[in-house]
């Protein structure tokens, strides 16, 4: 992380020309930005882990029939998202994070009928 943060200018552009990554600007600028604000977090104190677990939802008491149950974004992702920015980060949408909080475990939005649920118990 604290190797990103330290890119500049001469990195942009060198990453511009690698064929091998996306070759999106906006998107090298904004993952050398979220590692500038991981790394002022960090000298801070906090960390990234807690932030997403003080907006993780409660777990749903019955779970989701269909998928038209299952949200793309909460109330929670949307004040992760707006907290994420205040701290420096971009491309940190409500989507984008609810998605990340259903992959990395905070949100079990499986269907009721979703084998998941089975290995579960």
């Amino acid at each position: 992380t604290e190797a990103v943060a330290g890119f500049g200018e001469e990195d942009v552009a060198r990453l511009m020309a690698d064929s091998g990554i996306i070759r999106n600007e906006r998107k090298i600028r904004a993952a050398i930005a979220n590692a500038k604000a991981l790394v002022a977090l960090h000298v801070a104190g906090g960390r990234l882990a807690d932030i997403f677990t003080e907006h993780a939802p409660s777990p749903a008491l019955t779970p989701p029939e269909s998928r038209d149950e299952i949200p793309t974004r909460t109330p929670g992702s949307e004040a992760l998202s707006h907290r994420l920015k205040n701290l420096g980060f971009r491309f940190v949408g409500p989507v984008t994070l609810y998605s990340t909080m259903q992959a990395i475990g905070l949100v079990n939005d499986h269907l009721a009928s979703c084998w998941v649920r089975e290995t579960e118990a």
